[in-house]
C-alpha cells in the first residue's frame, strides 16, 4: 500500500483548505458541508487571516485552521480536532465569538454584522447521545423551538460515526458529497475508503 499524506493533521488540512489557491477546493467543501440549495451555491470564498490580536497582553492568543469568508459576508471557520481535549463547546463558542465580534467597526450598525458559520471536525465520538454523524446547532427558544437568529450556526462532523454507517451501508458516498469529502480525510488510513 502506497503511504499517504493524513489530512487530518493540521498542516495537511490548512494547506488543502486554507491556502491562498486553494479556494475553489474550500467553496466545494463548504457547498457539500452547508448543503446550500443550487441558488445559494458558493462559488467564491475570501481567505481571511485566522490569527485573532490578542487585545490585551494577558488575553490568550486565537488561531483558527481555516477562516474564510464568503460572497454573502457570512464568516465560516473549519476546525480539526483529532483529540478530544473536552473542551469543545468551549472553544467553539470562543472562537465564534472571536470571529463574530471581528467584523464590528467603528461606527458600522449592528445590522451590518454577518452569519457566522464554525464546522468542527472531530475524529471521536463527541455527541454520544446522537447518531447521526453529522449535527448542527443555531439559536432555539427551549419550549417552542423557535429560531431566534441564523447568524449563530454550529455543526460537529464525527468521522467514527461515519465510518460506522458507511461500513453498514448506511450512507452512500456516491450520493453524497459530504461522505465522499469526509472518507477523504480518513483515506490515508484505510485501503477499502481509498477505494471507494
Amino acid at each position: 500500500m502506497t503511504k499517504r499524506l493524513d489530512l487530518r493533521v493540521d498542516f495537511a488540512f490548512k494547506s488543502l483548505f486554507g491556502t491562498h489557491g486553494n479556494e475553489s477546493i474550500l467553496a466545494a467543501f463548504l457547498n457539500a458541508a452547508l448543503r446550500f440549495p443550487d441558488e445559494k451555491k458558493i462559488y467564491k470564498v475570501r481567505l481571511l487571516d485566522p490569527h485573532f490580536n490578542k487585545e490585551n497582553q494577558e488575553d490568550k492568543r486565537s488561531i483558527l485552521d481555516v477562516h474564510a469568508q464568503l460572497e454573502d459576508g457570512s464568516r465560516v471557520n473549519i476546525e480539526i480536532q483529532l483529540n478530544n481535549k473536552h473542551d469543545m463547546e468551549k472553544r467553539t463558542l470562543y472562537y465564534w465569538s472571536k470571529m463574530y465580534s471581528s467584523q464590528m467597526k467603528e461606527g458600522m450598525d449592528y445590522g451590518e454584522l454577518c452569519k457566522t458559520i464554525t464546522i468542527n471536525i472531530v475524529n471521536f465520538r463527541y455527541l454520544s447521545h446522537m447518531h447521526d454523524y453529522h449535527s448542527t446547532f443555531q439559536l432555539y427558544e427551549r419550549e417552542q423551538k423557535l429560531l431566534l437568529t441564523d447568524m449563530l450556526e454550529i455543526h460537529f462532523m464525527e468521522l467514527p460515526k461515519l465510518l460506522i454507517k458507511c461500513r453498514n451501508k448506511e450512507v452512500d458516498p456516491r450520493e453524497d458529497q459530504l461522505v465522499r469529502w469526509l472518507l477523504l480525510l480518513e483515506a490515508s488510513e484505510d485501503e477499502e475508503i481509498t477505494q471507494v
